[in-house]
């Protein structure tokens, strides 16, 4: 007789043998609920970080005070208003929560794209967004521990990549992957259905066309940003200098020393704030699922 206590208890219970695999996919089953609302955090923090970021250029724009900046400076302004400390917390664990849920969908392809050359180009796109998110909740949590850091963050980091043994290269194919990057925004704000992942069945055609046109303005606005930031990049790597490369912040005054360079701030900016309003439209409305 065969002892049932004995045997392989990996398998005990279970037809199939306990992996790595399987016991992370019951652990994201298990915090589904979490990451999906944790998501919907991470969209509404990146949602108000590009609408302050947009609506300070146009008044900048517009010669109304305000001024060009990226992240670390509207987290730096949002720190000292009442409750700011607690909207930094939040964002950092929505952006977290939102990183997560990209990187799931990534693994697990909730969107469907399948193992094609375009399905897995589409799907490292998601875990893109998701380290993105990661460095933005990390930037977050400086703010909110007093590390600020120093504007010149990306020139230092930049300098310091080119001294490494192929770091030119590394710098340069970071140019060319933002641009890259860059031109995929502007693809799919002129060929992309932009509202394809929203549940819209409940709002109006009018305001469905509406969020259509809010987000094709601002994938266009936010590809010229990043355009600019790759090619800074690459410029620092042809140049091997750190000084060249530059943040958000350098590439809208950038854009402001453009010929008629208001005109072009002003539609910037307000292609950010479209681009930060439709963050907030999925944080609302987005299919968020991990299976």
């Amino acid at each position: 007789m065969t002892d049932p206590s004995s045997g392989n208890a990996a398998t005990a219970g279970t037809d199939e043998p306990v992996t790595v695999e399987s016991e992370l996919v019951e652990a994201v089953e298990a915090m589904a609920p979490w990451i999906c609302r944790l998501a919907r955090v991470g969209y509404a923090s990146k949602g108000i970080v590009y609408v302050v970021i947009g609506a300070l250029a146009a008044l900048a724009a517009f010669g109304l005070g305000g001024g060009t900046t990226d992240m670390r400076g509207v987290l730096t302004w949002i720190l000292v208003l009442p409750f700011g400390r607690t909207i930094i917390a939040t964002s950092v664990v929505g952006l977290l929560g939102y990183a997560i849920w990209r990187l799931v969908g990534a693994w697990r392809d909730t969107e469907h794209r399948g193992k094609s050359r375009k399905g897995i180009a589409l799907r490292l796109g998601q875990a893109g967004s998701g380290g993105i998110a990661i460095g933005l909740a990390a930037q977050a949590w400086r703010v909110l521990t007093g590390e600020f850091g120093d504007p010149g963050d990306v020139e230092k980091w930049t300098t310091r990549i080119m001294t490494a043994p192929a770091g030119r290269w590394i710098v340069g194919l970071i140019g060319l992957a933002v641009v890259a990057y860059a031109v995929f925004q502007f693809y799919k704000a002129i060929k992309s259905d932009v509202t394809k992942h929203l549940h819209l069945w409940s709002v109006d055609e009018v305001w469905e066309a509406r969020f259509e046109k809010i987000a094709r303005f601002g994938l266009a606005a936010r590809g010229l940003v990043f355009f600019l930031i790759g090619w800074f990049l690459a410029g620092a790597a042809l140049k091997f200098s750190g000084e060249s490369s530059h943040g958000i912040e350098s590439a809208l005054d950038a854009v402001a020393d453009f010929r008629y360079g208001a005109v072009a701030l002003s539609v910037v900016s307000f292609g950010l704030v479209s681009y930060g309003l439709m963050q907030l439209i999925n944080a609302r409305w987005r299919r968020v699922e991990v299976d």
